[in-house]
């Protein structure tokens, strides 16, 4: 009986490791992708105000935000 217990309680608390790791990684991944459209902002925000046109800042978030490269949309601007 202390058997069937034993595996039991181990396995509900295997299953809500294993649940509670991937929800962190969740929050994680989510957290990076936060902290990179953010940073895609400030390098729009920039590029707009030196290089671009201003109106030509959302274009530019956007794109970094597919996964650009900034010379790939120099030469989508230019």
């Amino acid at each position: 009986m202390t058997a069937i217990v034993l595996n039991y309680s181990t396995s509900l608390f295997e299953s809500l490791l294993k649940l509670l790791k991937n929800f962190l990684a969740a929050i994680a991944i989510g957290w990076m992708n936060g902290r990179q459209r953010s940073a895609n902002a400030h390098v729009a925000r920039f590029l707009a105000s030196t290089e671009f046109k201003r109106e030509d800042e959302f274009f530019i978030r956007n794109k970094l935000d597919e996964g650009w490269d900034i010379n790939r949309i120099a030469e989508e601007l230019r």
